[in-house]
């Protein structure tokens, strides 16, 4: 829509009057004769206001006497008036010339490539893959094998499904489905033993191939035969087997470290400074002479603003504003209790990183030795209930 407004900018119209009896008629025969018209409007039952190109103006004449009615022209818009109005400014002729020319160049290269619809897939990473493949921003707009680029994409990319490259102005959207995780098939020709991957005590043993080597109450270590794939056959052979199953037991985990009595807190005191940069063509232009800050502490917020003319003619130009609010340190003593009470969250957030899928927590204890030096050491100990099992390759001589 924007660049049909332009180029019916460029190429000019005229907004004009129709008066008479057949208005309705001078309308149908302007549709017959493909004359541009739009924008019309009902100013009573014999007029008309509309806009109409110039070209479809020239053949006015002979409509106008077919339906008997009156045309005027209300206005005139668009290059070729301005330029004939200003025909003796060469200056400003070459002006308007050299403003098109460099417009259009701009227009028809993409600046601008978004990604919509990834969650896990990080969009550098789409990006990255997308230039490998030649599509870039600076790229020309036109010309751009779009289905293969899809195709390629899909290859080179395991984790997409699905892909949508669209080219909207100078903004491509590049849109994209991450694939389901499928369960992962068994295959019963291999055979293995499944192992304790960590020490436990064993609460649940559920083996649907293979002898089971332990019962609930065992005590293991981490590498235990839990279910073997070696099986004796009644006839005196070996046939070996791919283990499955399942083999729960209370495990337990820990995290320890020293935590300060002083807690450290920033706030902001309303004071900060901007330092702006012009991106232009790639080039990056520093409005600010100064590097260092005038603060002891800081903090760091990002603004970019790119140039655009409507919402799908982004602009190779943009402005990144990096304002810093000036931070005040303060310490705020803390009893044992609130000490202990953050360790307790930190140590707790290492552990739960760290557990596997599926991971029960029963029980948590933790242990405090005394404050010394102001500081206090804290170990977070977890009680849980977790698989254990682990598939490991028999190797068959």
């Amino acid at each position: 829509m924007f660049l049909i407004k332009i180029l019916t900018y460029i190429k000019g119209f005229v907004r004009i009057s129709v008066t008479g009896r057949f208005v309705e008629r001078f309308l149908n025969i302007c549709m017959n004769r493909n004359i541009y018209v739009w924008n019309i409007k009902n100013r009573g039952s014999e007029l008309l206001h509309m806009n109409m190109s110039i070209d479809g103006f020239k053949q006015m004449p002979s409509v106008t006497f077919k339906t008997k009615t009156k045309v005027k022209i209300l206005s005139r818009h668009g290059l070729p008036f301005i330029l004939k109005k200003h025909k003796k400014r060469k200056a400003f002729l070459l002006a308007g010339v050299v403003a098109i020319v460099l417009f259009t160049c701009i227009t028809s290269f993409v600046w601008v490539i978004e990604i919509e619809g990834n969650e896990k897939v990080p969009s550098e990473t789409i990006i990255s893959e997308l230039e490998a493949n030649g599509f870039k921003t600076g790229i020309l707009r036109y010309g751009n094998d779009i289905p293969a680029l899809q195709n390629k994409m899909l290859l080179d990319v395991d984790e997409l499904s699905w892909i949508w490259v669209d080219i909207k102005g100078t903004r491509a959207v590049v849109q994209v489905k991450e694939k389901v995780p499928v369960p992962a098939i068994v295959d019963r020709k291999h055979p293995c033993n499944i192992v304790a991957k960590t020490d436990g005590l064993i609460t649940e043993v559920k083996a649907t191939y293979g002898e089971k080597m332990v019962t609930v109450g065992d005590v293991v270590k981490k590498g235990d035969l839990l279910v073997s794939g070696i099986a004796n056959t009644k006839y005196g052979g070996i046939h070996y087997l791919h283990s499955s199953g399942s083999i729960k037991a209370r495990t337990w985990h820990s995290e320890s470290g020293d935590f300060p009595l002083i807690k450290v807190n920033f706030s902001k005191t309303g004071k900060k400074i901007s330092k702006n940069t012009i991106n232009f063509f790639g080039f990056r232009v520093k409005l600010y002479i100064k590097e260092n800050l005038p603060f002891e502490y800081s903090e760091e917020e990002v603004k970019t603003h790119h140039l655009s003319l409507g919402e799908n003619f982004v602009l190779p130009v943009s402005v990144e504003q990096r304002t810093y609010n000036e931070l005040l340190r303060s310490e705020e003593q803390l009893s044992a209790e609130q000490a202990e009470a953050i360790a307790c969250t930190e140590l707790g957030n290492r552990i739960d990183s760290s557990l596997p899928e599926g991971t029960t927590v029963v029980n948590k204890t933790h242990e405090v030795v005394p404050a010394s030096d102001g500081v206090i050491n804290v170990k977070l100990n977890y009680e849980c209930i977790e698989e254990i099992g682990e598939e490991v390759p028999i190797e068959i001589q």
